[in-house]
């Protein structure tokens, strides 16, 4: 029974391990989204995040840091919100 008790628990454990990543995912999603429609950024379409980014950086202006970020981590989606919808 003591065993059983111990596997449930592991059980929870892990469920609230992979709730908590797939919130931070989705938080994550929202603020490249919300980088997507930002228009001070200028036109997404026929570039990556990253090279948006890029383009913002240079211009002067200021993208967020947290984009970048959240960019060069691997499991990141770099395609804009609009690939292949327009």
């Amino acid at each position: 029974k003591e065993r059983q008790e111990v596997a449930v628990q592991q059980q929870q454990q892990q469920q609230q391990h992979a709730k908590g990543a797939e919130d931070r995912d989705e938080a994550n999603e929202r603020v490249l989204r919300q980088f997507d429609l930002a228009s001070k950024f200028g036109p997404c379409t026929g570039m990556t995040r990253l090279e948006r980014w890029e383009r913002a950086e240079g211009l002067g202006l200021k993208p967020p840091k947290q984009v970048r970020d959240l960019l060069e981590k691997e499991n990141t989606r770099n395609e804009c919100l609009w690939e292949g919808r327009i």
